[in-house]
This record gives C-alpha cells, structure tokens and sequence, in this order.
C-alpha cells in the first residue's frame, strides 16, 4: 500500500512539473509571437523573451532545435541592425522555429506514438 502511495504521489509530481512548464511555455510562446508581429520590432523585449523560453524548453526540449533557433534569431538581429530586407525572411524562420518547439511538447496522439 505504501509503494502505491509513493508511486501515485510521484506521478503527480511529474504531472504538475509537465503542467507548469506548459503553462509557463504557453504564455511566454504568445508574448514572443506578439513581440515578434510588432512593427517596428522590439528587438531587446524578444530577446529577453527567447532567454526565458530557451531556458524553458532546454529543461524539457532537444537541444538541437533550441540552437536552431538561436543562431536564426542572432541571424535575425544582425540583419536588423544592418536594416536588411532578409531579416523579415529570417523572423519568419524563427517563428516557425518556435511553433515547432511549442507542437512538439503538446499533448498529442501524434507525440505519444
């Protein structure tokens, strides 16, 4: 009876860890796809933002797709401040890095199998 207990007071523990990491994922995922819509861009708020969510999803995540997605957002920023036109190209490519990242922690069918 004890090994139950202990079994099922682990398994909450696991799930409100995975629940409060969605969460938190979730809302720092929206506040990132709002910044990154803003015009002009407010490149110091989305990286701060991207630190928060990198330190998020390394805990949970590959990390070969965080890295992905930090060179494509260093990219991004050094084609800003040169104002070239393929930085739009380059935030649209970090976006869809991070929807990638946000889909692959969902709770799925698809991410079970």
């Amino acid at each position: 009876m004890r090994a139950l207990i202990i079994s099922t007071l682990c398994l909450l523990l696991v799930l409100g860890i995975w629940f409060g990491f969605i969460l938190t994922a979730n809302g720092l995922m929206a506040e990132a796809h709002q910044l990154l819509t803003c015009r002009p861009l407010p490149l110091e708020d989305l990286l701060l933002c991207w630190e928060k969510l990198q330190f998020c999803y390394s805990v949970f995540s590959d990390s070969g797709q965080i890295h992905e997605a930090n060179e494509c957002l260093a990219r991004a920023a050094a084609l800003l401040q040169q104002e070239s036109p393929l930085a739009e190209a380059e935030l649209a490519a970090f976006s869809e890095l991070l929807r990638v990242l946000q889909q692959q922690e969902t709770l799925s069918l698809e991410n079970i199998i």
